[in-house]
């Protein structure tokens, strides 16, 4: 008898344990819901953003998070946007040039009203980054940050245009957020907000929120096969002017489109900004 309550009390204790084991390992919880411990996501972290492991596919998690030959490649520009518009909002003349980081992060709000007509002046940052195992797997992440927030906020698109013959895993591989003053919002892969092509080239139209004041960073993270590599080609176009949803997605993927990625139809290039793109072959 004395035998058999010491047992229970043993198996009692033994499930305690492992429940809290259990718990314990649960360090850190992605938007979709995926577990990782702390050495998976410290592993992950060597290479992603707490962004890009927020929003990766659980396709991509599990191939990755205990692999420990990641490495990354990324390319980084940072441009200067201005803009004149008359007193009806109407824009005149908007010019984008590249500039130095120093330039770009030093750069205070410039707003200058001559006359009737308003100018304004803002400064972004475009990374791609693509992160690669020993196997076959490569993830692309193109993040446009802007370091001061621009005055016309409608349809931006941030896209990849793939130049060989990879192809992405599943839709549930594509996935892009906004975060505007520590506020997210989730784009995903068979959403409307998304066009693809051929497996392989993804866009996304963001819909800048008008009431953004501090900060505003946009992303789109892509997880690829990729047995020859990713040649990758990233940009981020900035609407000029008031544009719909469909109008945003009115382009083709082409290497003599914006950026070397938008193609957009005659009736809404012109909308616009044509910042150059990003490129990272790896």
């Amino acid at each position: 008898m004395k035998i058999r309550y010491l047992l229970i009390i043993f198996i009692f204790v033994f499930i305690i344990a492992k429940t809290d084991n259990v718990y314990a390992k649960a360090y850190f919880t992605t938007k979709n819901g995926y577990s990782l411990t702390k050495e998976e996501y410290d592993n992950l972290s060597s290479v992603f953003s707490p962004t890009t492991i927020s929003i990766l596919s659980n396709e991509a998690l599990d191939l990755l998070k205990n692999d420990h030959t990641l490495s990354k490649k990324e390319d980084t520009k940072y441009y200067r946007f201005d803009e004149w518009k008359d007193n009806l909002g109407n824009v005149i003349l908007s010019t984008n040039i590249e500039v130095d980081k120093e330039t770009a992060e030093t750069f205070h709000n410039d707003f200058d009203r001559s006359g009737s007509d308003t100018h304004t002046t803002s400064m972004k940052s475009l990374t791609l980054q693509v992160v690669q195992n020993d196997q076959s797997v490569r993830v692309a992440t193109l993040t446009n940050t802007w370091l001061s927030i621009p005055s016309t906020k409608s349809f931006d698109v941030i896209g990849l245009r793939i130049n060989n013959t990879a192809s992405y895993l599943t839709l549930s591989s594509i996935s892009g957020v906004q975060i505007h003053d520590g506020i997210t919002i989730n784009y995903y892969g068979n959403g409307s907000n998304t066009k693809t092509s051929n497996s392989k080239h993804v866009g996304i139209s963001m819909n800048i929120v008008n009431n953004v004041t501090n900060s505003l960073q946009n992303q789109l993270t892509v997880v690829y096969l990729a047995a020859q590599g990713l040649d990758a080609y990233g940009a981020y176009q900035h609407a000029k002017s008031d544009v719909t949803l469909s109008q945003s997605q009115n382009y083709s993927f082409s290497a003599n489109g914006k950026g070397g990625v938008f193609k957009f139809a005659n009736s809404v290039n012109p909308k616009y900004d044509d910042m150059q793109g990003v490129h990272v072959n790896f």
